[in-house]
Order: structure tokens, then C-alpha cells, then sequence
């Protein structure tokens, strides 16, 4: 079994040099560069001190083999001197055969360690970057909500691909290389004092000078390094976009937008990275021919030495060999640190995903409750993203178990909210949720999770089979289990029907099953997992009016035998719940049931009257009612008659997610009614920045004025969820005054009185 490296826990990244505060000391450029470079290498060498912890015996394997490996490089330029002071001299064939099998015995054993050094260091890496991407999915699954509303997917994903890379290349590779060098540097210097103290003197200007180049280029590089990042993750982003829009795109033929800006960032990204690719090639060429050169002076130096008579010709020959190394390793030096240094952004974006705030796991005495026997109950309870903006206000609501409760309200009013409280994702800014009684502050987190089975707005669905996403809710479930809950959520039918039944593979967003195919896989995954409550958010918003009529009898099913918890903003599929709680801006407006809610005449019949009066068909043509017409200010005035045949002129429209309904500045032809389906309204400025100004709901209508005269529209509409709309055009609208004149009078009269209100 491969051992987790511990989570590792925050190191300073800076180090703060002693001085006065009232006397300011003028700092050289380079005196900020030296002091980064050692604060960045203490932070760094702390960070993987506390990573290589529990692998003490490895860390001993490998510096075993570094020994050897740095003992054979050090020692046999000695063996060198030896051969052509001692042994050529004497022409004592024997005692090169000694020597020869000792340089042989030495080679060996610097294999022997090379190899224990390399295999280990693998090894060691592996298992130490293994625990760290272990710890941050770890971390993600406890982070709180706001923190995966606030960064993008491409952020995230970086942590595990380019910045982990950077941190093993750093650990891995240019760590050990380092104190490889360091330990060559300094063996092969005292080797060299033995052989010539004067050329020992000279060879030590070979190190400092081997980081004259990263001193040069490592600013500069700095920067592009973060700006290459930067645009990367931008560029990925913007790829990342397409996959997910690429219909809205080819629906709207707007390919060359999508281009434009892609080219846009990547040829950004181009210039960075090549910039950036250009200074660290640059870095060891300089160093090289920095090197090169000062190693000629020396062995210029060491052969008028030698033709003076005062340096053997074996100590030139060892001197050169230990020269050349010291050459190698300063320019390496230089190389492996510029790789090293390299990670310390990475690392510390690591550590920030690690170290960040997470959600409360435990409760504060741990109680354990395995299914709610009597009720949920929110105690004045409020919440806010901002705290100064709240969402939830004040809430009082008691939900019982085994009964159905649907929470309804306007887009934006705070009912998924109020799911994610009772859910724990979130918690109160003040007030209490009581589960059975006992504070939620006092219950775990898993305990309270273990209580519900959730159907959320999109239908997630993960990369697998059909089979693995139903059994996510219970991992231990036979596949007799599966099959009877996707019975229970009427897919088995169409499953067994797929080639490869339930191990069919889909992909996370299920592109290959339609939107009811999709929901009926999470109702069936929820319906698997058994728990005490189900709840149902938003579960039809994104489906097409004929599958969410299907949608809806199957959830008036589950929730006739268990408890059931609906977040909907569309009525009728609420109707016959036990419990309709109305949420209007993040208060509870009204609670009771269907025909309690309908006598008292207040808020929510207004949002019934709204909703109610439409018709569709199994084909999803809509159609609506003469009576629901007359609410609409513009036609209140039309007698029955009107009404009736207005209402056979308006046609049926369907909007995809992401598609414009009204383009501002295009001519308006049309009036709608949106019969289900969420618009966001938003206008363009000149440079091409949107501004949202509402977002209209269920029985919403816009653009009258389009029925008496052609004007560009002021505004665009965009559609947010599978949007249904009747239309009536302008054209169809003259053809129906001309034989009912009072119509376009009632609509010139409703809409003077509205401008002059």
C-alpha cells in the first residue's frame, strides 16, 4: 500500500530584512532579487521538508546512492594524476593494472548509486505527488459552495496538471540535481586544493559566475511565467466555452465570433509563452559559454604553470578533468536551480486550495441520527452570500415528514437556498435548523447528508455507465436494485432498449440521452438511494413542456408514498402536494394548501392567475385560454368573442438555453407570452458590455408595442432554460383588426394609458 503524504500545513513565503523604520535603506535591484531568491528557497525547502515526511527511508536510500554516485566523480581525476605522475613514469604495468581495477571498483559503485538514486527518486516522487493530489481532491470535497461559485473549472484543473507537473520537475528532478552539484562543487574544489591550491582558487570563480545568467534573465522570466499561466488558463477557458456552447454557436452561425476570440487570447498567449520558452533556453546557453570561457583562461593558466615547471603534467590532467566538472555542474547549477525556484507559484497556489476554509464535517457533541422520524424545523433564519446583502430573511418553517411540501416563488426569491441550508451546504448567519429537535450546529455533516436523496436542476450525470450513475446513490446496491429504481423512475423501458443496456457509456453531460432521459436517471439514482427525504430542485426548468408534464406525474408518484421536498417556480406541479410554502424575496409569503393558498386571494393566486390558462400538447404546440388573455392589461378591454379568435392567431415558439428571442436594435414584429421558461433581459453597450436589467418568468409577456408599429427593439432577450412562447405577430394581428376594429382600438387606448401612468 502506497502511504498518503500528510497535508502540508502553511510556510511563510517571504522573509522580511531587519532595518530601520524610520530611516529607509536604498536597496540595489539586485539586493530584491537575492532576497526573493532566498526567501522563495526557504519556503520551498520547508514545503517539501514537511511533504517527504513518512518517507524517511527512501530520503535514506537515495542519499545513499548520491554518495556513491558523488564519491566516483570526486576521486577518480585523483586516479588520473596518479596514472601520469606515478605509474606512466615508472612504465609499471602491474601497478596499472591496480589502478585499473580500482577506477573499475569506483565506477561501480557511482553506477550503483546512480541507479538507487534515479529508481528511488521516482519512486519517491510518485508517492509524494500521488498524497498531494489525493489531499486536494480530498480538500475539494469539504470546500464550502462560494468557493466553486467564485473560481473557474480551468484555475482548478491547473493545480493537478501544469503547477503539479512544476512541483515534481522541482522536488523530483532539480532538487536532487541540485545537491548533487552543490556536493560535486565542493569535493571536487577540495580535490583540486590538494592538487594545486592556485588553480583551486581560480576554479572557485567558475560558481558564482554559472549564476550570472539566471541573475540576468529571472526577473524577466518571472513575470512571463505568470502571464503565460495566465493566458493559458484563459485560452483553455475559452476552449472550454465551445465544448459547452457549441450548438448555441452553430445554431446562431456564429462561428467567427467564437474564433475571433479565441484567436484573440491565444495569439496572446503565443507571444508570452514563446517569450517565456526563449529566456529559459537562453538561461544554460549563456551560462555555457560563460563557463567555456573562463574554463580556456584556466587551463591557459595551468599550462604555463606546467611549461614553468612548477605543475605536473598528471596534476594538469586530474586539474583539467575536476575543472571540467565544476564547469558542468556550475552551469547546472544554474539550470536545475532556475527549475527549482520555478515552483514556488505553483506550489503556493497548491497550498492556498489546501488551506482554505471548509465547511463544517462534524457536529459540535457528534450526534448521529440515521432518518428524520418528525420534522425539519428553521428557526428565524438568515443568509447572505454578502453579509450585507441577505438572501434568506427571517424564517420560520416547519416541514413534517411523510408529508409532501413544495417550495414555490419567482425566479431569484431564495427557495434553492433554503435547500442548501437544510442540506448543511450552507449555514445560517443567524438562527437554527433543528433536525428532530437537535440543533444542526450538533449534527454531523454525513448524518445530515445521509437524509436525502437529492434531483437537482441540471441532472448531473457522471463519466460512466448508466448503471454506475444510478448506483452513486447506493454504492452496494445488486444490479437487481438499479434495475427495480430505474422502474420506479419509468427509464428501465427505454435503458433495456440501448445496446449495451445499463452499461451503456455516457459522459458527464449526458449529450447522447435527452433532458427527461437524463432526470429520469437522477429521480432513479435519489429514488436508490433510500433516504428519508427527497428533494427536487428546479427538476423540470431545463426540460421541454410535453417531458415535463411526464416529469411531473412522476413526481406526484414518488411524493404520494415518502417524504418529498419540491423547489419549483412552476405551480401546477404543486397542485396537489400537501404543502405549498411561497418564498418571495427570501421570506416565507404564504403556506398552506392548494385550496387554503386559492381562497385567501393573496400572493400566491396572483402567481397561479399568472401561471395558469395555458394548454400544451403532446406535440408541445401551446395554446392559450380566452380568460387568461384578458389579464394581460392590453387585451382587458376585448369582449369574449375577441378574445377567443385573438387567441387562435398567436403561434407556438421554442427556445433552446442561450438563445436570443429579441435582438436590441432589430425591428420589433412580434408580441410574446412565455408560457414556461426563464428570459434574462439585458441591454449592450457600445463596446460591447451587457448590462442585465430583469428576468422574466411563466406568463410573463414584452413587446406590445410591436403589434401597432415597427420600432427597433431596446433591449434583448436571451433564454436562460428551455423556453415555450406564443407569439403573435403584427402582421396576423392587422389581418385580425381589419374585421375587429375595436380590438386595435382597446389596444391603442390600454397602451396610451399606460404611458401616460
Amino acid at each position: 500500500m502506497v502511504a498518503k503524504s500528510p497535508t502540508p500545513t502553511s510556510f511563510p513565503s517571504s522573509v522580511k530584512a531587519p532595518g530601520s523604520a524610520s530611516t529607509p535603506v536604498e536597496k540595489h535591484p539586485s539586493d530584491s532579487l537575492v532576497a526573493n531568491a532566498t526567501s522563495n528557497t526557504v519556503y520551498l525547502l520547508a514545503y517539501y521538508a514537511r511533504l517527504l515526511k513518512g518517507n524517511r527511508w527512501l530520503v535514506f536510500i537515495i542519499m545513499l546512492g548520491l554518495a556513491g554516485h558523488v564519491a566516483f566523480y570526486i576521486l577518480y581525476p585523483l586516479g588520473f594524476k596518479y596514472i601520469f605522475d606515478v605509474v606512466v613514469p615508472a612504465k609499471d604495468w602491474g601497478l596499472l593494472t591496480k589502478v585499473a581495477i580500482l577506477l573499475t571498483v569506483f565506477l561501480g559503485l557511482g553506477a550503483v548509486g546512480s541507479y538507487l538514486q534515479l529508481k528511488y527518486t521516482s519512486i519517491l516522487g510518485g508517492r509524494v505527488l500521488d498524497g498531494l493530489r489525493s489531499s486536494m481532491v480530498n480538500k475539494l470535497t469539504v470546500l464550502p459552495v462560494g468557493y466553486f461559485t467564485n473560481i473557474e473549472s480551468v484555475d482548478v484543473l491547473s493545480r493537478f496538471s501544469g503547477d503539479s507537473e512544476k512541483l515534481e520537475a522541482s522536488m523530483t528532478r532539480a532538487l536532487p540535481s541540485l545537491l548533487e552539484t552543490v556536493l560535486l562543487i565542493l569535493g571536487s574544489l577540495l580535490v583540486m586544493f590538494f592538487i594545486d591550491w592556485r588553480l583551486a582558487i581560480a576554479g572557485t570563480l567558475l560558481v558564482p559566475l554559472g549564476f550570472f545568467a539566471y541573475a540576468v534573465v529571472a526577473p524577466r522570466e518571472d513575470l512571463l511565467n505568470s502571464n503565460s499561466r495566465r493566458l493559458k488558463n484563459e485560452m483553455l477557458a475559452s476552449v472550454e466555452d465551445f465544448l459547452h456552447s457549441w450548438l448555441i454557436i452553430r445554431a446562431f452561425g456564429r462561428n467567427e465570433f467564437f474564433k475571433k476570440r479565441f484567436d484573440r487570447v491565444n495569439s496572446q498567449y503565443y507571444k508570452t509563452s514563446s517569450d517565456y520558452s526563449y529566456y529559459v533556453n537562453m538561461t544554460p546557453v549563456l551560462s555555457d559559454y560563460i563557463m567555456n570561457g573562463i574554463m580556456a583562461a584556466i587551463v591557459i593558466i595551468g599550462s604555463v604553470l606546467s611549461i614553468n615547471g612548477t605543475l605536473t603534467i598528471g596534476s594538469l590532467i586530474g586539474a583539467f578533468a575536476i575543472l571540467r566538472k565544476i564547469a558542468d555542474c556550475s552551469s547546472k547549477l544554474s539550470k536545475h536551480y532556475f527549475v527549482f525556484i520555478n515552483a514556488t507559484r505553483p506550489c503556493k497556489r497548491i497550498e492556498k486550495l489546501l488551506t482554505e476554509p471548509e465547511v463544517r464535517t462534524v457536529g459540535r457533541v457528534g450526534v448521529e441520527l440515521p432518518a428524520i422520524q418528525h420534522d425539519i424545523c428553521l428557526q428565524n433564519v438568515s443568509f447572505g452570500y454578502l453579509a450585507d446583502r441577505p438572501i434568506i430573511r427571517e424564517v420560520d418553517l416547519l416541514l413534517k415528514a411523510g408529508r409532501s411540501v413544495a417550495i414555490v416563488g419567482p425566479s431569484g426569491s431564495g427557495k434553492s437556498t433554503l435547500l442548501k441550508l437544510m442540506m448543511s451546504l450552507i449555514q445560517p448567519q443567524t438562527g437554527d435548523i433543528l433536525y428532530d429537535g437537535i440543533s444542526g450546529k450538533d449534527v454531523s455533516v454525513t448524518s445530515i447528508a445521509s437524509y436525502f436523496s437529492n434531483v437537482l436542476q441540471e441532472s448531473h450525470l457522471f463519466r460512466g455507465s448508466i448503471a454506475e450513475n444510478i448506483r452513486y446513490g447506493k454504492a452496494d446496491a445488486s444490479d437487481e436494485d438499479v434495475q427495480l429504481a430505474a422502474t420506479h423512475a419509468e427509464i428501465h423501458d427505454f435503458i433495456v432498449t440501448l445496446p449495451k443496456g445499463y452499461e451503456t457509456i455516457v459522459s458527464h453531460s449526458g449529450t447522447t440521452l435527452s433532458g427527461g432521459q437524463r432526470q429520469r436517471i437522477a429521480i432513479a439514482r435519489a429514488l436508490l438511494k433510500d433516504a428519508s427525504v427527497i428533494l427536487l430542485d428546479e427538476p423540470t426548468s431545463m426540460l421541454d413542456a410535453v417531458t415535463e408534464d411526464s416529469i411531473n406525474k412522476l413526481i406526484a408518484k414518488l411524493a404520494a408514498k415518502r417524504t418529498v421536498i419540491l423547489v419549483s417556480h412552476r405551480l401546477a406541479s404543486s397542485r396537489n402536494f400537501d404543502q405549498i410554502v411561497v418564498v418571495d424575496r427570501g421570506r416565507i409569503a404564504e403556506s398552506g394548501s392548494f385550496g387554503e393558498l386559492i381562497s385567501r386571494n393573496g400572493y400566491y393566486k396572483n402567481l397561479w392567475e399568472k401561471q395558469h390558462g395555458f394548454m400544451v400538447e403532446h406535440d408541445g404546440t401551446m395554446a392559450v385560454a380566452p380568460e387568461r388573455l384578458k389579464l394581460i392589461p392590453i387585451f382587458a378591454k376585448l369582449d369574449n368573442d375577441s378574445l377567443e379568435e385573438l387567441c387562435g392567431h398567436f403561434a407556438t415558439e421554442v427556445f433552446e438555453p442561450g438563445m436570443l428571442v429579441i435582438q436590441q436594435g432589430d425591428k420589433g414584429e412580434k408580441f410574446y407570452i412565455t408560457v414556461r421558461g426563464r428570459l434574462e433581459v439585458f441591454i449592450t453597450d457600445a463596446s460591447g458590455v451587457e448590462t442585465k436589467l430583469a428576468v422574466l418568468g411563466d406568463g410573463d409577456h414584452f413587446g406590445e408595442v410591436a403589434l401597432l408599429r415597427s420600432v427597433p427593439r431596446t433591449a434583448s432577450l436571451r433564454a436562460i432554460t428551455h423556453v415555450g412562447c406564443l407569439s403573435l405577430s403584427r402582421s396576423r394581428f392587422e389581418r385580425l383588426t381589419e374585421s375587429h376594429p375595436e380590438v386595435l382600438e382597446a389596444l391603442e387606448q390600454a397602451m396610451l394609458a399606460r404611458s401616460r401612468n
